[in-house]
């Protein structure tokens, strides 16, 4: 009798675990092989989550620990999307200290929750903002340098610009088999 007892306890204990794992927990580092994104068995890992709206105007609120909490508690979210404003008006051309405060409140968070983080340099005119966005990935990716949670998305809808200028540009070159993220 002791024996099943203490075999069932260990079939509950596992399979808590297995549950209780973040979604980075069970995918860890993603890359593309292929064309197609996988994680670290080689599995389209099934990501589920929101975009924040820009950091801008009403969207800046949702900037904080909080919403990142609430979304990975309650909504069960395994990637969310920080869409950085770069311009107009207060967006990251004005304001630089603040909207990289912003992006890093949600990130940090994201990484504690152990779930996924996209920054997004949104930008329809990034192309006439290079320096910027360079100087702000080189800092993002030295500080999330070997963190699986963070992506990035350098070019967010170029407005009006050839797929040949973006990725001249971004000195973007063949990313079939490579990590999805810098560092």
């Amino acid at each position: 009798m002791k024996t099943i007892a203490t075999i069932f306890l260990l079939s509950v204990l596992f399979t808590t675990a297995l549950f209780a794992q973040t979604p980075v927990a069970l995918n860890g580092v993603l890359t593309v092989k292929n064309g197609k994104i996988v994680n670290k068995n080689g599995t389209p890992p099934q990501l589920r989550g929101i975009s924040f709206s820009w950091s801008l105007w009403q969207g800046r609120k949702y900037y904080n620990p909080a919403v990142v909490d609430w979304l990975a508690s309650d909504f069960k979210a395994s990637i969310i999307r920080a869409s950085m404003g770069v311009q107009p008006d207060h967006g990251y051309l004005q304001e630089p200290a603040l909207q990289k405060q912003l992006i890093v409140n949600v990130v940090d968070q994201a990484i504690k929750d152990g779930i996924y983080v996209l920054i997004d340099w949104h930008d329809h005119h990034s192309n006439q903002h290079l320096p910027q966005s360079k100087e702000f990935f080189a800092e993002m990716a030295k500080k999330y340098k070997d963190v699986p949670n963070v992506i990035y998305e350098i070019w967010n809808e170029p407005e009006a610009i050839s797929w040949d200028t973006v990725k001249k540009l971004r000195g973007a070159g063949n990313y079939r088999d490579q990590k999805i993220r810098s560092g």
